[in-house]
């Protein structure tokens, strides 16, 4: 069974095992996080981890500078670049979809991550 291992807060880091290897994420480089049926795929700069998880689990374990816009997506808000009615645009380009009952919760916590951010 695949599984996530968190580290604990402030490492920057967490360990999955998917196919049998364990594998050690580097947070900061997580674009965002996918429901795929039982399964979560991890979207990072170089590739797409799958494993079993549930996205209740990963919203509260990730820290503040994730959010979940839909109930597939949850989204590192350091790679948001812009938002377009209805979605979010990532700086790779990639849009995903912003739930309007979330719209208001994303927008704002995404002002108050940019502010503190710099």
């Amino acid at each position: 069974m695949d599984i996530a291992l968190y580290s604990p807060p402030g490492t920057g880091q967490m360990t999955v095992r998917s196919a049998g290897r364990f594998l050690r994420l580097n947070i900061p480089q997580i674009s965002y996080i996918e429901s795929a049926g039982r399964k979560v795929i991890v979207h990072t700069d170089r590739t797409e981890i799958a494993y079993y998880d549930r996205m209740s689990e990963l919203e509260s374990a990730l820290s503040a500078d994730f959010f979940r816009i839909h109930r597939g997506y949850l989204v590192n808000l350091s790679r948001v670049a812009g938002v377009e009615p209805g979605g979010v645009i990532l700086d790779s380009g990639e849009r995903l979809l912003l739930s309007k009952y979330k719209k208001n919760a994303f927008l704002a916590a995404y002002q108050s991550y940019r502010q503190n951010r710099g």
